[in-house]
């Protein structure tokens, strides 16, 4: 168990809960309520992932191509040249879907949590007056967006 993990498993499902455990996942964090201006749309991939339980709703992930290209480069060992937007697809989703279940893993609940099939979405259906949580990497930034049922 990671530290710093304890203390969210004995925690009832909230939204902050949540988010916190992904920051936790994936890096710092910087709560931004319009992530237009500190993320590139035009490069942008998306994709979300929905689940249910105790509470339901989804999970979507905004991550740069030149990040998720790097992933898939790292995880499947081929060259960035030979990656197929299906391979970046892949890589996405399915980082989505490791996040997420270990994330809702940690979450105290009367019922497990159930994960859908997580699905690449189409950039411009989200609207940008949704709140998204910045997540900084060494290398670039990711934006998350918890949207409760």
């Amino acid at each position: 168990m990671e530290s710093g993990d304890a203390e969210y498993i004995t925690k009832p499902f909230t939204p902050q809960a949540i988010r916190d455990l992904i920051v936790n996942i994936l890096g710092e964090a910087d709560y931004e309520e319009n992530f237009d201006d500190r993320m590139d749309k035009k490069d942008t991939m998306a994709c979300r992932l929905a689940f249910t339980g105790d509470a339901s709703g989804n999970l979507v992930l905004l991550a740069p191509e030149g990040l998720v290209a790097e992933m898939a480069e790292n995880f499947m060992g081929e060259s960035r040249d030979q990656l197929t937007s299906e391979c970046l697809s892949g890589t996405l989703t399915e980082m989505l879907n490791m996040v997420c279940g270990n994330a809702l893993s940690k979450i105290d609940s009367k019922d497990p949590f159930e994960l859908g099939i997580p699905e690449r979405m189409d950039r411009s259906k989200i609207s940008g007056k949704e709140v998204f949580t910045i997540v900084v990497t060494t290398e670039s930034k990711m934006a998350v967006w918890l949207k409760m049922d």
